[in-house]
């Protein structure tokens, strides 16, 4: 991992040497030309912000991974390991956050494992 933005602008250099003139703010203060604000009213370079997104986009993964996970283990121990085939481990792998909470939802009152996957769950009443 990059330390600062500086050692990141110097690596970009010495990959890339001709970029700096199509891409100044690489030459002038390694990397450190104003790209935006923080809310702290601190300046961010560019580098910074791509370390920022980055960081951003691994929490995401990190947390979608963990909602995966979760959800397969209450499903093996609802309805045993043969319950997660192919198939149902490619729609898990697929699916987005928000279908990955429904099911774990779903799971609780699931009365057979098609419950946690169907379109209209059955009214428990």
């Amino acid at each position: 991992m990059w330390r600062t933005s500086r050692h990141l602008a110097k690596a970009l250099r010495q990959l890339a040497p001709c970029q700096e003139r199509r891409f100044p703010y690489l030459k002038e203060g390694g990397c450190g030309a104003n790209f935006g604000s923080t809310k702290k009213g601190t300046i961010m370079t560019l580098a910074e912000r791509l370390l920022h997104r980055g960081k951003q986009e691994g929490r995401q993964e990190g947390r979608q991974e963990g909602r995966l996970l979760l959800l397969q283990r209450q499903l093996t121990k609802r309805f045993g390991q043969d319950a997660l085939d192919i198939r149902v481990q490619e729609r898990l792998r697929t699916a987005t956050p928000e279908q990955l909470d429904l099911w774990a939802e779903r799971i609780l009152d699931a009365r057979a494992f098609e419950d946690v996957f169907c379109d209209f769950p059955e009214d428990p009443s």
